[in-house]
């Protein structure tokens, strides 16, 4: 699969680069995806492993557990393959644990980075550079703020002592 991939490599990777310039987000996110499509085959080996310790077998027409009625020749040979498959489980649980930790890391690693991506978009950056940069204007906001809120605090004072015909004529009296 990544032997396949390999002439594409370069490109997917200066792409992913030139992506950059769109921001860190963007290159985070690019990233994840293609994390998700050059493990793709571990995520495969995973789910067949998964199907094998299922152990059923499920009718899809039907919608049920399917169970089945077997003569002595089938149970001998089932006997057969059972000691087989015994003999076997160990080297199938360690295949199955060993793409079920791979599969694991990869997701462990996509929701690192998608955590940093909702991190890196909740961040203040704004608010911080402002007040490292230009802290006069953050004050000013701030006065501005205050004055305003006394401002409504006052109108909504003296509304509430004069009623509707007060609010109302206050609304009029205000230049445009």
């Amino acid at each position: 699969y990544l032997h396949l991939l390999s002439p594409f490599l370069e490109v997917i990777l200066w792409y992913g680069g030139l992506s950059a310039a769109l921001g860190l987000t963007f290159a985070l996110s690019l990233l994840s995806d293609m994390l998700a499509l050059l493990t793709f085959h571990i995520y495969c080996f995973y789910v067949y492993g998964a199907r094998l310790f299922r152990g059923r077998k499920w009718n899809v027409l039907r919608q049920r557990v399917d169970s089945c009625c077997y003569d002595l020749d089938q149970l001998f040979i089932g006997t057969l393959l059972f000691t087989i498959l015994l003999f076997l489980l160990p080297t199938t649980a360690l295949y199955y644990l060993v793409f079920t930790m791979l599969r694991l890391m990869v997701v462990l690693l996509q929701g690192v980075l998608h955590l940093s991506v909702d991190l890196i978009n909740s961040f203040p950056l704004f608010a911080i550079g402002l007040r490292i940069f230009t802290p006069y204007r953050l004050a000013e906001m701030l006065t501005d703020l205050n004055n305003s809120l006394s401002q409504l605090t006052v109108e909504y004072a003296s509304n509430q002592a004069n009623g509707w015909a007060g609010a109302v004529e206050q609304v009029s009296n205000r230049e445009p």
